[in-house]
């Protein structure tokens, strides 16, 4: 009886533990939103986009945001100039101030714009696609909302959606 005392007990004490549901306990997702300008720095015709009017267009720029704070962009995806097609990005990377880096996937459609102030934007879907340090295995989601100035060759970004990142 004693034994079977013991035995119970244990099982009592370790229930909670082996019921655990860990995988929770090993992701965090919280809200993200990344507020940044990125600049042209190039639009060259490039044979893994095709040919003109496809060209392969490069943005650099920077900005802050939610686990960034101040960050550097770089991306590279091929745009077709009379669509406004584009994507989906070979590289689209965002740098945090220590280094980390948080990759990402992006591609839509630039379209005219009823905003004054702007020459074209684009509502597109984004991808988190991992990244180095504390981005490393993070994925996530959500939404562009750009707006790009022909005449200074610059796109005012404000992208929001989530990222899970693991603990």
């Amino acid at each position: 009886m004693k034994l079977a005392t013991i035995l119970f007990a244990w099982a009592i004490m370790l229930y909670p533990i082996a019921a655990c549901d860990d995988d929770d306990s090993k992701t965090e997702t919280v809200q993200l939103e990344l507020e940044f300008s990125s600049f042209l720095k190039g639009a060259n015709p490039d044979e893994g986009c095709g040919t003109p009017p496809v060209f392969l267009v490069i943005q650099e720029g920077n900005g802050t945001g939610t686990l960034l704070e101040g960050f550097s962009f770089y991306a590279e995806f091929c745009n077709n100039l009379e669509t406004g097609e584009y994507g989906p990005a070979k590289v689209c990377t965002f740098t945090a101030s220590n280094g980390d880096e948080l990759y990402c996937n992006v591609e839509g459609q630039v379209l005219p714009t009823n905003n004054p102030a702007y020459d074209l934007e684009f509502k597109d879907p984004f991808t988190i696609t991992g990244g180095t340090g504390r981005f490393k295995g993070a994925t996530g989601s959500g939404t562009t909302s750009s707006y790009v100035k022909l005449a200074d060759e610059r796109t005012d970004h404000v992208w929001t959606g989530s990222i899970t990142l693991l603990k």
